[in-house]
């Protein structure tokens, strides 16, 4: 489950860059309004995420495990203590 949220999380990121680059240097006024409705949208996606209180506690008790947590890959452990 922490690996999919994590590839999720980074398919996000990835498209939000893109969009961010898209909507700060596009010659085409379209294609910058287009990219910033997508910066917005999943930006907002992403507040959500990080404002959920489910994942928190998920999160929370992951690192506090000690078992599990050294369990995880060292990339795994960074994204649970972030």
């Amino acid at each position: 489950q922490l690996r999919t949220l994590d590839g999720i999380s980074n398919a996000v990121c990835s498209v939000i860059d893109a969009a961010e680059l898209c909507r700060n240097v596009h010659e085409s006024e379209e294609w910058r309004t287009a990219a910033e409705k997508c910066f917005s949208k999943l930006s907002g996606y992403i507040a959500e995420l990080n404002a959920d209180v489910s994942l928190y506690e998920t999160l929370t008790r992951i690192s506090q495990d000690k078992e599990v947590f050294a369990s995880l890959s060292e990339e795994a452990q960074r994204f649970v203590v972030l």
